[in-house]
């Protein structure tokens, strides 16, 4: 047993993964952790794991277990010039998400030894709003972690 959250544990175990991916052109030290979403001492071209202003979930569970899911968000987050032409090396936001789904989706979470199963919880492409006013493309999604914890 460990003296650290559940959830803590979700967030440090997504960091780490997808620090380990290899996402073509993003440097490991451009996967950033921290409490919220942000862009304070960041450099434009990030993916930042963090705690959403979300809710865990209570799903059932078994006698004498819970399940519970514990949120933790994904930001991709590149700069760019607001024009409306994509090119390969643009859409590299697109391809870190699907990279990173595809790490979490219906799998078990590894460092966490009560994990169960990820889901992913898709957010917009993109942020529009952003876009239009700070040319920032950012994108993500929530991997929902879910555990199975056994009752004090």
């Amino acid at each position: 047993m460990t003296d650290q959250a559940i959830h803590y544990q979700c967030l440090v175990a997504v960091h780490s993964t997808i620090a380990g991916l290899g996402l073509d052109g993003l440097a490991v030290d451009r996967v950033y952790k921290r409490k919220v979403l942000t862009d304070r001492n960041t450099v434009l071209q990030f993916v930042q794991v963090f705690f959403p202003p979300l809710a865990e979930t209570d799903l059932g569970g078994t006698t004498g277990e819970d399940d519970f899911g514990y949120p933790v968000g994904v930001a991709v987050v590149d700069g760019d010039d607001a024009d409306y032409e994509l090119t390969e090396e643009q859409a590299k936001p697109v391809w870190w998400k699907q990279r990173i789904r595809g790490a979490f989706h219906a799998k078990r979470l590894q460092g966490v030894p009560v994990s169960f199963y990820c889901l992913w919880e898709p957010a917009p492409v993109i942020d529009m709003g952003l876009w239009q006013t700070a040319n920032i493309w950012v994108s993500g999604g929530i991997i929902r972690c879910v555990t199975r914890e056994r009752r004090p």
